[in-house]
């Protein structure tokens, strides 16, 4: 009997995560945290130290709503790491390794696996200090389609495409329906927002825009995975470093998600795609949930899910 971890969660054909940057205007924050959460989505956070420290216990309530995870997002947002000339070890680990602890401190439920790399610049020791405290880096634009597998070897290079004044709800659903088209991944990038009679600066987008995408991406569930960017470094990580062994009888099938990693943090369902013998009517879920049965190419599969560690064991009644 064939299995295997699907490549995207629940077997959708693509996904997109929607981050957000800096965390200062927390009346954005809530306008984006209530659009995503009316239309079934969730997204990260990047957290700024010094913006967020002024918004703690607000921050805080917000994120106890389970919409939004968080990430770290420097300490200042004053350093351009690729412009290494001007940049020293001291001053990113600073920026960096200050920003993290300050941030675990204050915000105890979350994990801040990942990181986000402020105004989009890189070199070699900020990618060393990222790695001592982080499992992803987020990289600012320009949009990039992954059609294949993302890998440990590219995830702290993951680029967004970043909605501006100017982009329309109508550039944003056609990226969502090229991603769905080509079967791919992505990352959209939000800073704040205003009404839309408000123009803002370069990085501040129209509420009607925010509103208006995230109820289209609200359509797609059956077609996309919408996690937030932490969610998919989570799955990535997991699949990655997760064995499947198979026992089979008659009429039941056991599958064990064996994952070396730890359980405490990497907790984000796997979903795995199960061939079933041509004999099997009447498919039920002893343990791990049972998502769906379907036919491809003349194959009938369950797809089911269940965490890193977990079990899931199909029977046939």
């Amino acid at each position: 009997m064939d299995a295997y971890i699907t490549r995207f969660a629940r077997d959708k054909k693509a996904a997109v995560s929607l981050t957000f940057d800096d965390g200062y205007d927390m009346k954005s924050a809530r306008f984006f945290n209530d659009e995503m959460k009316k239309n079934g989505l969730f997204g990260t956070i990047n957290m700024t130290w010094c913006f967020v420290e002024k918004h703690i216990e607000e921050w805080n309530a917000l994120l106890a709503e389970g919409v939004y995870d968080a990430a770290n997002h420097s300490f200042g947002h004053s350093i351009n790491y690729g412009k290494s000339e001007n940049v020293t070890k001291e001053m990113l680990e600073h920026d960096i390794s200050d920003a993290y602890a300050r941030l675990k401190e204050s915000f105890p439920s979350q994990s801040f696996l990942v990181y986000c790399t402020p105004f989009g610049g890189m070199c070699e020791d900020s990618l060393a200090i990222m790695k001592r405290h982080h499992v992803a880096n987020r990289l600012g634009e320009p949009l990039k389609y992954y059609t294949e597998e993302i890998t440990s070897k590219d995830i702290f290079t993951i680029p967004g495409f970043a909605a501006l004044n100017d982009t329309t709800t109508e550039e944003m659903n056609a990226i969502t329906d090229e991603a769905i088209r080509i079967g791919a991944y992505y990352v959209e990038i939000f800073h704040q927002c205003a009404p839309d009679e408000i123009r803002g600066n370069r990085i501040t987008v129209k509420e009607s825009v925010a509103r208006e995408h995230f109820a289209y991406l609200g359509t797609k569930h059956d077609e996309m995975w919408t996690p937030s960017f932490t969610q998919m470094v989570k799955y990535v990580l997991e699949k990655e470093n997760t064995v499947l062994a198979i026992k089979e009888t008659d009429n039941s099938v056991r599958i064990t998600l064996s994952c070396s990693l730890d359980a405490a943090l990497y907790d984000y369902p796997l979903t795995v795609k199960v061939a079933l013998p041509a004999g099997w009517t009447s498919i039920t879920a002893e343990s791990g949930t049972l998502l769906d049965i379907k036919e491809e190419n003349g194959v009938r599969y369950a797809v089911a899910e269940a965490l890193p560690g977990g079990t899931i064991v199909l029977n046939n009644k």
